[in-house]
């Protein structure tokens, strides 16, 4: 969890309970987080406009004097210099017509009141590396030059979760929204290792994040006899109106009808977005076939103009 900055992630704490907005500073500061916090959405506004931009992750309450949760979170998704910053919303009940208003708000990630510590770090966590892994692989994206834009056809192969980011780069500089493509390409591929070929299950890696434990375990699964050598592939085909990716991987495949959605049953987990990102705003269609261990994801080319 470290910071280019200084080494330690900032966190906005926003909440009109100052008791209980004492005691999550003490905790995300025990977590080894830097900490700011605000009494309601207008003093956390102000926090923001001061901050030049070091706020990591906003961990909020909804309801609030003056301005609440929901209405700093739409002033914040309508500012570029905000719009970034991942929102955890605080819930005492986290009933699904409140959570799915967050959701579709930008919110997707919760916790419940009273706070499991564990928890709580792993869901900051989450939050802020998948927001600066987006934020790296967009600028991947721009790095790249155009030349596979010449390619008409081929496959291409990975084993690591590194390799699965720089294909996941390159590959989407072929198509007219890269940056999104290049989001949903990123969890496709993500997913083909860690939940294929390695077979970490939802609930392993849910643990696993509480645990803080994830990385270490990918890591000691790739350097096992049982999965080291096991590859991804993605087929790539450009044709006159689309561009599909085929991803398969050498897992035995899951039930992938549950995870096209962001569900309010799962907003308070460190984990399950990925493929619900990817099908919202990656690609045209998104299919598994089979047993769920091949993937087919398109991206039109005729509405865009190509």
């Amino acid at each position: 969890m470290l910071n280019r900055r200084d080494n330690i992630s900032k966190v906005l704490i926003v909440d009109d309970e100052i008791k209980l907005l004492e005691t999550l500073a003490e905790l995300m500061k025990i977590g080894g987080f830097e900490v700011v916090t605000a009494s309601d959405g207008i003093e956390a506004l102000a926090v923001l406009e001061a901050s030049n931009g070091d706020i990591d992750v906003i961990v909020l309450d909804r309801n609030m004097p003056n301005m609440d949760g929901f209405e700093l979170l739409k002033i914040m998704k309508g500012k570029p210099a905000f719009k970034h910053i991942p929102a955890i919303f605080q819930t005492a009940r986290g009933a699904p017509e409140d959570v799915v208003a967050g959701l579709e708000l930008g919110a997707f990630y919760y916790i419940t009141k009273p706070y499991d510590v564990k928890v709580l770090f792993a869901i900051a966590k989450s939050a802020i590396d998948d927001q600066r892994r987006l934020t790296a692989l967009k600028q991947e994206v721009q790095d790249r030059d155009g030349a596979i834009s010449l390619i008409k056809s081929g496959t291409f192969r990975f084993s690591t979760m590194e390799e699965a980011g720089e294909l996941a780069s390159l590959l989407a500089v072929a198509c007219p929204n890269s940056d999104d493509v290049a989001i949903g390409l990123q969890e496709l591929f993500l997913n083909a290792v860690e939940h294929g070929n390695l077979e970490i299950s939802y609930a392993q890696k849910k643990n696993l994040l509480i645990a803080d434990e994830w990385g270490n375990e990918i890591k000691r699964r790739l350097a096992t006899g049982e999965y080291k050598d096991r590859i991804a592939e993605v087929q790539f085909k450009r044709e006159v109106e689309s561009i599909t990716f085929t991803i398969k991987d050498e897992g035995a495949g899951f039930l992938s009808d549950q995870y096209f959605e962001f569900d309010p049953l799962r907003a308070m987990d460190p984990n399950g977005r990925g493929i619900a990102m990817a099908n919202s705003i990656s690609f045209s269609s998104l299919e598994y076939l089979g047993c769920g261990n091949e993937v087919v994801a398109t991206v039109l080319l005729q509405s865009e103009g190509i």
